[in-house]
């Protein structure tokens, strides 16, 4: 079945799931009340994109809707961008700030690169999430 048919069906409520990257976080705006994180993101802007989608249904449902978002965290730098997040709601924090306290809670998690290498693997500058805060 080809992506537009499966959005598609997605849309007009004849699949009740659908499975997407983050390409599809921005832009696609339809009626979700689940949005399920596999990866936490390490970004303020990300997370919000893909979040966003209960958020507008939320701020429209009635009383008995209710939207969920849920985060699958493996590791424990995932639990403190969560905190991060948690206490930037609560406080009103700008945005700029939080993307500065996120960025550096992923830089103080990751290894020293000659530790990874001496685990067999190598960091490069891709696998470094993009921490610049986007305009849409």
């Amino acid at each position: 079945m080809e992506r537009r048919q499966r959005f598609k069906d997605f849309q007009n409520e004849k699949a009740r799931i659908l499975l997407c990257t983050d390409v599809a976080s921005r832009g696609l705006d339809t009626n979700i009340d689940h949005v399920i994180n596999f990866d936490f993101l390490m970004n303020l802007t990300d997370y919000l994109h893909r979040v966003g989608r209960t958020g507008r249904v939320r701020a429209g449902a009635q009383n008995s809707e209710t939207s969920e978002t849920t985060s699958f965290m493996t590791h424990n730098r995932d639990v403190r961008m969560a905190l991060i997040i948690e206490e930037a709601a609560r406080t009103q924090e700008s945005a700029k700030t939080v993307e500065a306290r996120m960025a550096k809670q992923w830089h103080k998690s990751r290894p020293e690169p000659e530790v990874a290498q001496r685990r067999g693997r190598h960091l490069t500058s891709r696998q470094a999430p993009d921490m610049r805060v986007r305009s849409t």
